[in-house]
């Protein structure tokens, strides 16, 4: 039993040290095609949400929030992709325990979107899904900052459902959030933390216009000059 506990850690710690390698590889390429991308092809935003997690939290606040960047593409077929790379502020569900814990995380979530446009593009409605990864970088209990390992989880991972709606250059987004990585029974001397599920409200910035319009405008352009000549 001794040995195949001892596989069974070094097996998770090769799978920690991948998914953390993964996540930094995600992170960069993400960066790497924001700057080279063309300033016509998507849009870039800047974004907030706060979350209500659906547990209960005894003497604690249950708010948590986020706020970071994003960058959308349209695609055809009223389909949307939308990465975000995120600072998140959560708290977490603690048994027998009436202190707060709260956790910051940098997440990479992968907003896929689906929905009509209207009103050439500057409307539009839209259900997305949200699988994300992320690496806990911060931890604060009770007023007192916290080592990361000793919470037991250094990453974060899971998925969201929910609706949107952009106007201009405002979206607004409500979805559900499933966090699927928990921290370890036995960390904080014993104590079971569970990173709760919950609902998210997020507003986003945009900035830039979309490509077809601008296609659009340099086209008519175009026409307008051929008048002008003949």
């Amino acid at each position: 039993m001794y040995s195949t506990g001892i596989f069974y850690i070094f097996v998770g710690r090769i799978l920690f040290l991948v998914m953390k390698r993964l996540l930094v590889l995600c992170v960069t390429a993400l960066v790497a095609v924001l700057a080279a991308s063309d300033a016509q092809a998507g849009r870039f935003g800047i974004k907030g949400s706060v979350g209500f997690p659906d547990q209960n939290f005894k003497g604690a606040s249950p708010v948590g929030y986020q706020v970071g960047i994003t960058w959308q593409w349209n695609l055809p077929l009223w389909f949307a992709i939308q990465p975000d790379l995120v600072y998140s502020v959560s708290p977490q569900a603690i048994e027998g325990d009436v202190e707060a814990l709260k956790v910051g995380t940098v997440k990479l979530p992968v907003n896929v979107q689906w929905g009509p446009r209207f009103s050439n593009r500057n409307i539009r409605l839209f259900a997305q899904a949200s699988p994300f990864v992320g690496y806990n970088v911060a931890a604060m209990k009770g007023g007192e900052k916290l080592n990361i390992k000793e919470i037991g989880n250094e990453l974060a991972y899971g998925a969201g459902l929910g609706v949107g709606l952009q106007l201009w250059c405002l979206q607004i987004t409500g979805q559900y959030n499933w966090n699927l990585a928990d921290f370890k029974k036995e960390s904080l001397q014993g104590i079971n933390i569970k990173q709760p599920d919950g609902v998210s409200l997020s507003l986003a910035l945009m900035f830039g216009k979309n490509k077809d319009k601008v296609k659009k405008s340099r086209k008519q352009s175009s026409v307008a000059d051929e008048d002008y000549e003949y």
